[in-house]
C-alpha cells in the first residue's frame, strides 16, 4: 500500500466473499489461505469472519499483508528446455509460455542463466520476426547469459536458442554448469491468487481528509527460478 494521508486516520480494507479465512468445511470456488501475517498496526480481529482489515496506515509505502494459498493454480509462465551435446558445443533451446489471458500482457521480462565456465564464445538465435525487439546478451567476465523481452502477450510462446562453443571437448560434463534460468517480470491486470479488494474506506469524519482511493491488480516477480534439465 502507499498512503499520504495526514494524521494518519483509520481505514477499513474488506477482501471479497470468495477468500476462505480459518478453518471451514466449504471451498469448492474459494481461495483457501494456507498462512499470512499482517505489518505493525493492523488489527484483524474481523478478518477471519468478514475478511475486514483495521489499519492507520503509515505515510508513504508498506506491506500490508503477506499469505499463502493452499489452491492450486497455473504458474503465469511455462518454461521448457532443451539441451543437446555435440563435439566442443552445447545448444540450449528455451520455450517461454506466457500461461495468461490473451487479453493480459507481460512487460520487462528478464531472464538470465549461467554459461559453463570453459565457454569460448555465444551465439544467441532469436526468431527473425524479434530480432530488433529481444535483447541478448553474453557477460564473459561473470559467464552470464541475459534474454530481454520489453512485452509478451498472455498465450503467446516465445524461443530462444543459443550455442556454446566449448574450450575443451566435454560437452557432456559441462552442460551441468548450464543455469538455472533466474527470471524477472510485471503483469498489470493479473493476480494468480485471483484475492481481491471489495471495499477501501477512510473512517476519518473530517472534511479535509477526504482522499483519493486507487486500487491497483499488479503482479511483479524478481525470483522465478526454473531448472535446466
Amino acid at each position: 500500500m502507499k498512503s499520504y494521508l495526514k494524521n494518519q486516520p483509520e481505514m477499513r480494507i474488506v477482501f471479497t466473499d470468495d477468500v476462505m479465512v480459518g478453518k471451514s468445511s466449504y471451498s469448492a470456488g474459494r481461495m483457501e489461505l494456507a498462512g499470512y501475517n499482517f505489518c505493525q498496526g493492523v488489527r484483524a480481529r474481523d478478518f477471519e469472519s468478514q475478511r475486514t482489515l483495521y489499519i492507520m496506515p503509515p505515510e508513504g509505502e508498506f506491506i500490508l499483508m503477506n499469505y499463502r494459498i493452499n489452491n492450486e493454480f497455473a504458474p503465469p509462465f511455462r518454461i521448457y528446455t532443451i539441451v543437446e551435446e555435440s563435439n566442443y558445443k552445447l545448444e540450449l533451446v528455451i520455450k517461454l509460455n506466457a500461461n495468461f489471458s490473451n487479453t493480459v500482457k507481460a512487460g520487462n521480462i528478464v531472464i538470465t542463466f549461467n554459461a559453463p565456465k570453459a565457454t569460448q564464445s555465444v551465439y544467441f538465435n532469436v526468431p527473425k520476426q524479434f530480432k530488433d525487439i529481444h535483447k541478448t546478451d553474453y557477460n564473459q567476465n561473470e559467464h552470464l547469459c541475459t534474454w530481454k523481452i520489453p512485452k509478451i502477450t498472455g498465450g503467446s510462446e516465445n524461443t530462444l536458442d543459443v550455442k556454446f562453443t566449448l574450450q575443451e571437448n566435454k560437452p557432456n560434463l559441462f552442460r551441468r554448469e548450464l543455469g538455472p534460468l533466474v527470471m524477472s517480470f510485471e503483469i498489470p491486470n493479473y493476480n494468480v491468487s485471483h484475492m481481491q479488494i471489495k471495499e477501501l474506506k477512510v473512517m476519518s469524519s473530517d472534511p479535509k481528509n477526504t482522499a483519493q482511493r486507487w486500487v491497483r491488480v499488479f503482479t511483479k516477480a524478481k525470483s522465478y527460478v526454473v531448472r535446466i534439465n
